[in-house]
């Protein structure tokens, strides 16, 4: 159309305007101007929930002066990207034929799943009849039924999940007692601590295990007199009383004798101590238990409503740290560590646990820090069944069994991660559980069988990974094939990226 239009225009111009005139055709106005390319930046994304891979969503334009919707197409475009740096080219065309073309890169950093945490088994006494609410502590999982339900009497199994990972545990709910008690404390008689009365700590429960509340509760400050304390738990009651007596104006601190300690460090040491007052009234020191003193002599002082006192706490120079050592644990018990160090306690070659141990010398301290960066060895991978058929088009259920073992970090917990085969499979296989799978007995014709291959990981306890492999084969027929299967040799790895 612009092109037309630059013609008549000229023609128009030489008619009206010269002697001499002269003709372009329209053939002869061309669209050479490729169109410009509007790129995203690099992107960066993490798999976060999902194994190997993310997606990634992502909108490439491009404008043109002629064209007003030029033709845009990238490759690879939005969608799941594996670990590691892709680069995604794009390239825009007019319908003048004109091409622009530009790059960018999507990289995908695998990240850890969250590690779940599933409670043990329970078992609580019913409060009612009905049973009993319980609560519990979960992390990175959704259960049902959820922590403050009323659990019946009996054993309810409770299933957490996120995403395809998961477990669960037993809630066991008691018969009801209907015989059932408090245990309340004997009267007490307690000194006034300050001129309004005294804190006053004690102990309820109940005989079934229900939960007990008190009025006023324990450690509630309780005035100078008697004082009744009202007890329930569901339909059971009971009561008992707090006496305080008036408060003592002949009462006296009792404070520590004066403290020596050698620094831990260039700031000095943390030192705790106990001070209290013969009437119980709450004791104030300054500086507090459990602070930092610095190296030399400090003074305490200490007060306890109009009651004073001090006391010293001399803080001997520090000694400078050794080396730390760090030794692979050759059992669930630690490692024997050797060091050139004498005066040590504990001695060299001595028995070190897992994690980090002090070791006190004559010249200074150090740690020995005993780690467990092993991974699990793999025993024996099997799969049944190993052989699917018929080869009917229909899914079939299998199971993989896993013999792996630790000597450090037991227990070992082991997982399908994925499944591949030797034909292409879109929607032939389903990861239903952390060690089943459901897989079509078919075969596309392409080889003789077809051959799923299912990919294992096995974590122990301190995070360290090992793999291996399992084959499940969908024979041609329903011949007596040999449906032994052999896994490949496991690998092991330590934790981290995988690149």
């Amino acid at each position: 159309m612009r092109a037309a239009l630059g013609a008549l225009l000229l023609a128009f111009s030489a008619s009206a305007f010269s002697v001499t005139s002269f003709t372009v055709s329209a053939s002869e106005v061309l669209d050479q101007t490729p169109p410009v390319l509007h790129l995203p930046a690099d992107i960066t994304a993490k798999t976060g929930t999902l194994p190997f891979s993310a997606y990634v969503s992502f909108h490439v334009t491009a404008e043109d002066a002629v064209d007003p919707n030029p033709k845009v197409s990238c490759m690879p475009g939005p969608g799941f990207f594996p670990v590691g740096t892709t680069t995604v080219g794009c390239s825009a065309v007019d319908f003048s034929n004109n091409s622009a073309y530009g790059e960018f890169r999507i990289t995908v950093i695998e990240t850890p799943p969250p590690i779940i945490q599933i409670p043990p088994d329970m078992t609580v006494p019913a409060t009612s009849p009905d049973g009993a609410i319980v609560k519990y502590t979960a992390k990175n999982v959704t259960c049902y039924p959820s922590s403050g339900s009323l659990f019946p009497i009996g054993t309810t199994e409770v299933d957490c999940t996120m995403g395809d990972m998961g477990g669960f545990f037993h809630v066991t709910v008691l018969p009801f007692d209907q015989h059932a008690y408090l245990i309340l404390p004997d009267d007490i008689t307690v000194t006034a601590t300050v001129e309004s009365g005294a804190p006053v700590t004690f102990t309820a429960s109940a005989s079934n295990g229900a939960a007990v509340t008190c009025a006023p509760p324990s450690g509630s400050l309780f005035p100078i007199g008697t004082t009744t304390v009202n007890c329930s738990a569901g339909t059971l009651t009971g009561s008992f009383h707090v006496t305080v007596t008036p408060f003592n104006d002949n009462a006296h601190l009792i404070l520590p004798d004066d403290v020596t300690v050698a620094a831990t460090g260039p700031g000095g040491a943390v030192v705790t101590f106990t001070a209290s007052a013969s009437n119980g009234a709450p004791v104030t020191c300054t500086p507090s238990s459990g602070s930092l003193f610095p190296a030399g002599t400090t003074t305490v002082n200490c007060t306890a409503g109009t009651l004073s006192g001090t006391f010293h706490v001399t803080v001997t120079p520090f000694i400078a740290p050794l080396p730390d050592i760090t030794a692979e644990a050759a059992s669930a018990s630690g490692a024997y560590v050797h060091y050139d160090v004498s005066g040590c306690s504990p001695a060299s070659d001595s028995l070190f646990p897992l994690g980090s141990t002090l070791v006190s010398c004559t010249a200074g301290t150090f740690h020995v820090i005993v780690v467990d960066t092993t991974p699990p060895v793999i025993v024996n991978i099997s799969v049944d069944p190993s052989v699917l058929r018929p080869p009917d088009h229909k899914m079939q259920e299998v199971t993989v069994t896993v013999n792996a073992m630790d000597t450090v970090s037991s227990p070992v917990m082991s997982r399908i991660v994925n499944v591949t085969a030797n034909e292409t499979i879109d929607d032939d296989w389903q990861i239903t559980g952390p060690l089943t799978a459901s897989l079509r007995a078919e075969r596309s014709g392409e080889n003789n069988e077809r051959i799923y291959t299912l990919e294992i990981e096995c974590t122990d306890a301190a995070g360290n990974i090992a793999t291996g492999t399992v084959q499940v084969r969908v024979p041609h027929d329903n011949g007596n094939n040999d449906g032994s299967v052999i896994p490949s040799a496991p690998r092991g790895r330590r934790p981290g990226p995988r690149g």
